[in-house]
């Protein structure tokens, strides 16, 4: 897409006005008496016509760029609570005002972590480096009081010996000998350590005073020269730097010939603060109590013109788009979200802050809210995209991606991810929720300094604008909000029968039996849209309503925090059921031979890592397995102590991966020994996996009594009568 001026858009030729009026007398008399009456204009293509790529390009270039202080965390970087969040807050404020929004704030509490420099020095070579967040500086304060974690210049600056720790493994870490009082040089990999906190914990679970990451493997190359910045997710207890991939491969080869010592330095200031939502809102005339509502978050790391640069941007344009067209028939509220990236106590779940706490403090927002759309990462280059949407508002997505003609290029996924402010919005507050993205190269610009703005990375700029303005045109216009019941209950029936066939022993009749109510009190109701329509507006209010109290019950009662979407709830539960299953038939028995015990000791270890396969309040075993004990035994203690939203589903009540740590440490050492496997009590693990096995099924059949209950509640509001 080009965001240029097009061809002959520039200043007209001026003809003198005695020349021009004759010739337009003249066609004026020629159109009207020869040429057929133009229809009336479509009112979409008019509201699409109103878009202007450029002037959104000219909004993320100026956010991108508002903020330019100095950071450890990198130049540009706005993290939950500080002064640099507040800027873009006051940015979005002020744009919202000159539009005309009625503007308000809400604010919450968040931890914030505020860092002078970052500097990182090997064998006296100053590299390019950021502290990643939640991280405690060699230097600072937390909560007021100082500490000072370094051994030279004042304590200030942490000076030792470097040593190459590979992934962060236990086992990497244990190749590099004793690294007791060590700096670590670790080859960040998402595949082998789930995030940086589990490998900066083992670090500093052996003794390791700081680690130094370079590199990402597991979400595509990064770029060579790329500084990458996250958070530490609950694991601060040693400072964590990062630095550049290129710069870190050189250190890698220069450590094998030669011992070095690097020297790091940075001031941190952690305290509880606040950080804030920003909401403008546009009264509706017809339905003014029912909301649509556009997110997009403020905070970013660097300058973050895709995360999240390009959605404020596309909102103001939408904003702009909307106000322009006049008065809407429904209100709509824009909000620039805080605290996206980071901002809760250090636990797992810090991210989606600023929206989770909008969704807890005002409910009422989302009550009446007929359809939210999250701009998060707009317009990146890319021949193929996702439309990810709330499974009852699957028919409307692919309404207005066929619109568009992009059915070849979108498609569309019924389940909201858990790793943008949608989750929020549709698994906790119950919305109809969309948000687009496409499938491209942005892993390699992901979080990095490399996160600029460059026309040619927007190039899918004015399709997405085009998709979203469309959409909100269409749901205002609408007598009804886009929820397909209908939809809903048939993802919930293919849903479920998967998790119904990996437990057989467990009956869902009941479930299948209030599905089944459910879906024929879906029919019946959507006969009353027709009688509504015909009453009018105050009886079309009465069906809206129904329908999103409905809605707004159903899905948090249906779905769970998975790894990485909204699932069934009952999804976790099932899957750990299963492979207990398939590690108690795999389990080796006494009378077995040696060579057969060892094939089954090892067929158990593979079901066991075969990815993220276990209910768990932390990391998947097939990333803890690779950990030690104390170190995971830590990580579940503090984000069991600190938890924040995934407590909304009580999906992680209770983990289970520490138990089945233990029987993958005990046959890797059988598997492992010269010995012969009689010393490994197979009957003894039998019995702890079968218990194991039992209370998952406890707790799946709990999780689908409060399912099929709340489905019941929604088939009685359906019948129920105004």
């Amino acid at each position: 897409m080009s965001l240029t001026r097009p061809p002959g858009s520039g200043k007209l030729r001026v003809m003198k006005l005695e020349r021009v009026l004759p010739i337009v007398t003249a066609l004026a008399i020629l159109a009207g008496s020869c040429a057929p009456q133009s229809p009336e204009a479509d009112p979409e293509e008019q509201l699409l016509g109103s878009l202007d790529p450029n002037h959104a390009l000219e909004e993320i270039r100026r956010f991108s760029t508002a903020v330019q202080t100095p950071s450890g965390l990198g130049a540009g970087t706005a993290a939950a609570g500080t002064e640099q969040e507040e800027v873009l807050a006051a940015h979005v404020e002020e744009k919202f005002r000159s539009h005309g929004l009625d503007v308000s704030r809400h604010t919450y509490p968040v931890r914030v972590y505020s860092y002078g420099p970052a500097e990182v020095s090997v064998a006296g070579e100053r590299l390019p480096a950021v502290i990643l967040y939640g991280s405690p500086g060699t230097y600072g304060t937390r909560d007021g009081r100082t500490y000072r974690r370094g051994n030279w210049r004042g304590n200030k600056v942490l000076r030792a010996r470097l040593a190459y720790g590979g992934r962060g493994t236990r086992a990497d870490i244990a190749a590099a000998g004793n690294v007791r009082g060590k700096i670590l040089l670790l080859l960040r990999d998402d595949t082998a350590a789930g995030w940086p906190s589990l490998a900066a914990l083992e670090a500093a679970t052996q003794g390791a005073v700081a680690v130094i990451f370079f590199g990402v493997e597991g979400e595509g190359t990064l770029l060579e020269d790329a500084l990458r910045q996250d958070s530490l997710l609950g694991s601060n207890r040693i400072p964590a730097f990062s630095i550049r991939r290129s710069d870190g491969e050189r250190l890698r080869g220069e450590l094998a010939r030669r011992p070095m010592e690097a020297e790091l330095s940075c001031e941190a200031k952690e305290h509880n603060g606040r950080s804030v939502n920003v909401l403008g809102e546009l009264r509706g005339s017809r339905f003014p109590d029912e909301r649509i509502i556009v997110s997009a978050h403020i905070d970013r790391w660097f300058e973050g013109c895709q995360d999240n640069a390009s959605g404020v941007g596309g909102m103001l344009e939408l904003v702009r788009a909307i106000v322009g067209r006049g008065t809407p028939q429904r209100t709509f509220l824009f909000v620039g979200v805080g605290s996206e990236e980071a901002g809760g106590v250090q636990t797992l779940d810090e991210w989606l802050t600023g929206s989770y706490a909008l969704v807890k403090d005002k409910p009422e927002l989302f009550q009446n809210a007929v359809f939210v759309l999250n701009l998060d990462g707009l317009g990146w280059r890319g021949e193929r995209g996702s439309l990810n949407v709330s499974p009852e508002g699957e028919p409307f997505a692919k309404s207005i991606v066929a619109a568009l003609g992009l059915e070849a290029r979108i498609k569309i996924v019924p389940r909201i991810s858990t790793w943008v402010d949608a989750w929020s919005y549709s698994s906790v507050a119950g919305a109809t929720t969309m948000f687009n993205g496409w499938e491209s190269d942005y892993d390699q610009y992901y979080h990095t300094d490399y996160d600029v703005c460059k026309d040619e990375l927007l190039a899918n700029l004015e399709t997405d604008l085009r998709l979203s303005l469309l959409a909100l045109g269409r749901i205002d216009r609408s007598d009804s909000p886009p929820i397909d019941l209908a939809s809903l209950a048939s993802w919930i029936r293919r849903s479920y029968r998967e998790d119904a066939a990996r437990v057989p022993g467990v009956s869902f009749a009941a479930f299948h039996a209030a599905l089944s109510e459910f879906e024929v009190a879906t029919t019946q109701n959507a006969h009353r849209l027709e009688t509504a329509r015909s009453a009018g507006d105050e009886a079309l209010t009465k069906n809206n309503l129904r329908l999103m109290e409905v809605r707004n019950g159903l899905i948090p009662a249906l779905v769970a925090t998975g790894e990485d979407v909204a699932e069934t709830r009952t999804y976790r539960y099932s899957i750990d059921a299963e492979r207990l299953a398939e590690i108690l038939s795999a389990l080796p028995s006494a009378d077995a031979d040696e060579q057969v015990s060892r094939d089954a000791i090892t067929k158990v270890i593979e079901i066991m890592e075969a990815g993220d396969d276990f209910q768990d309040a932390g990391p998947a075993p097939s990333w803890t397995f690779q950990f030690s004990r104390a170190m995971l035994q830590r990580y579940k203690r503090k984000s069991d102590e600190n938890r924040t939203w995934s407590r909304e589903h009580g999906q992680m009540m209770e983990s289970i991966s520490l138990e089945v740590f233990g029987l993958h440490q005990r046959l890797r050492r059988v598997l492992d020994s010269k010995k012969t496997v009689w010393s490994f009590d197979a009957a003894g693990a039998a019995r702890k996996t079968s218990d194991l096995r039992a209370r998952t099924v406890e707790r799946l059949k709990a999780s689908l009594v409060g399912v099929t209950e709340a489905l019941q509640a929604a088939t009685l509001r359906l019948r129920a009568r105004d």
